[in-house]
């Protein structure tokens, strides 16, 4: 009996699909494995906490068995920053239970650990134009009469020009 990954491929050979189902599918069976009843915790918690994402990361959910409410999250922070958690712990604990739709989760309990900051890619920092260039494209749009189109130009001539100068 073939397995249902390979039904799927099968379907959508030759076809592109969404990342997002695949990521959410493949992490779901460890997620719960760690009392997460949805995957989707882990991947949105920078959505669901906005303003404590940065300073605490999702570990584990546990439940009183045999019931998936009134739970502890059990939450890694840094040392300097656990204080902080535990005095919004009420606001924290009703986003997370409004993003369930119920009262999931009842406690926190954090773990003080270093957390790892997720790195951006930094953009190389541009080069400003010389003022030639300045004034050759200054030229290029002088004779367009509207000035919020005039000014777009300019700014999209100024941004492709610093491009092309970056190594």
């Amino acid at each position: 009996m073939p397995h249902k990954h390979n039904q799927d491929w099968n379907k959508r050979q030759g076809k592109t699909c969404r990342v997002g189902p695949l990521v959410v599918n493949t992490i779901t069976p460890i997620c719960q494995q760690n009392g997460f009843i949805q995957a989707r915790l882990v991947l949105e918690w920078d959505y669901i906490v906005m303003q404590f994402a940065q300073w605490c990361t999702p570990v584990k959910i546990k439940f009183p068995w045999p019931h998936r409410n009134n739970g502890c999250l059990l939450l890694r922070a840094t040392s300097s920053m656990a204080t902080e958690i535990v005095y919004y712990e009420p606001l924290i604990l009703s986003k997370v239970n409004q993003y369930f739709g119920y009262q999931a989760v009842s406690s926190l309990k954090i773990l003080q650990e270093p957390i790892f900051q997720k790195i951006s890619p930094k953009k190389p920092a541009k080069k400003p134009l010389s003022e030639d260039s300045q004034s050759s494209l200054e030229a290029q749009v002088q004779s367009i009469e509207d000035d919020r189109l005039r000014a777009a130009l300019l700014s999209l001539g100024i941004g492709i020009s610093q491009e092309k100068a970056t190594p």
